[in-house]
């Protein structure tokens, strides 16, 4: 069992996304000019940018310099986040899907820094593509007995689309 945060620091990485200690196996291998390493495991009880999750599965790997988020998953109360998806490290090509079902809304706006206050349980799917530099998206978003601020709302549904810096609303309803 080792702190996320000393395994991050190995590869000289600071983590402010990720804390626990994580129960499972690294293994690293390939040359300094190609890598190769592979992260599987468990964290019982964890925080993924300050909010709570337990039951912590992350499986990731590098090859090729491609980086595999084969799989992480975890569990806030009777909700759920998962993600997978892979990172050329090269060229910045990225792509993947994030999920989320019965998790506290706050966390979409801690994980994407946005400054709002949101509250109310979230369901959200995301498709991503694009490069680091230039991400694209699209994105479904629930949010239930929500609101931002003080202001509230029963259900929020949005659809919304980002490529090229530009955010497009498809389809919003509250």
């Amino acid at each position: 069992m080792a702190d996320v945060n000393a395994l991050m620091a190995i590869a000289n990485y600071k983590n402010d996304i990720l804390q626990g200690h994580l129960d499972g196996k690294i293994s690293f291998g390939g040359t300094f000019a190609n890598p190769v390493a592979s992260m599987e495991g468990v964290i019982a009880t964890g925080t993924l940018k300050g909010y709570p999750l337990s039951n912590i599965n992350i499986d990731v790997s590098l090859a090729d310099h491609v980086l595999h988020l084969n799989r992480f998953y975890g569990e806030q109360g009777l909700g759920k986040v998962a993600a997978q998806g892979t990172l050329e490290r090269e060229d910045g090509t990225l792509s993947g899907r994030i999920s989320a079902q019965d998790i506290d809304a706050g966390l979409l706006s801690t994980l994407t820094n946005m400054s709002a206050d949101l509250k109310g349980t979230l369901n959200l799917d995301a498709q991503l593509g694009g490069t680091i530099e230039n991400p694209a998206a699209d994105i479904s978003i629930d949010v239930i007995n929500g609101g931002v601020g003080m202001a509230t709302f029963d259900s929020l549904t949005v659809l919304t689309n980002l490529k090229n810096g530009i955010i497009t609303v498809d389809q919003a309803l509250m």
